[in-house]
C-alpha cells in the first residue's frame, strides 16, 4: 500500500468514525434529562458555596469559578457512567438494578 493509498484510506475511516460520534452523540443527548442535570449543577455550585463559607475550601475567585468546577465534576461523573456496574450486569442476574428497572431478567414473570 502506498502512502497516498494509506492516507486516503485513514481520511476515509476518520469520515467514518466522525459521522458514527455525531449519531451517537445525537442518540445519547435524547437520553439525557437537561433539566435533571442543570439542577444537580446548581445544587453542586450552592455546596461548594457553603463549603468555602464554612471553611473546608478556599474561596473561589468569583461564581463562574464555582460553575466550571461543578461543570467539570459533572463532566468527571458522566465519563464514568460506562464503568457503572448496572450497566454490565447480566440481565439474568436477579440483582440487576437496570433489568428491574426495565422490566426484563429472570425475576420478570
Amino acid at each position: 500500500m502506498t502512502n497516498k493509498q494509506r492516507r486516503a484510506r485513514d481520511a476515509a475511516l476518520d469520515r467514518l468514525l466522525d459521522d458514527l460520534d455525531d449519531q451517537l452523540y445525537t442518540q445519547v443527548v435524547e437520553a439525557v434529562d437537561f433539566a435533571r442535570l442543570d439542577a444537580i449543577e446548581q445544587t453542586l455550585v450552592l455546596d461548594l458555596e457553603r463549603l468555602i463559607a464554612e471553611g473546608h475550601l478556599p474561596a473561589a475567585p468569583d461564581r463562574g469559578t464555582l460553575n466550571v468546577r461543578a461543570a467539570a465534576m459533572i463532566a468527571n461523573a458522566l465519563y464514568t457512567v460506562p464503568e457503572d456496574p448496572r450497566r454490565s450486569k447480566h440481565p439474568r442476574e436477579d440483582d440487576c438494578e437496570l433489568c428491574r428497572m426495565l422490566g426484563t431478567g429472570a425475576f420478570v414473570s
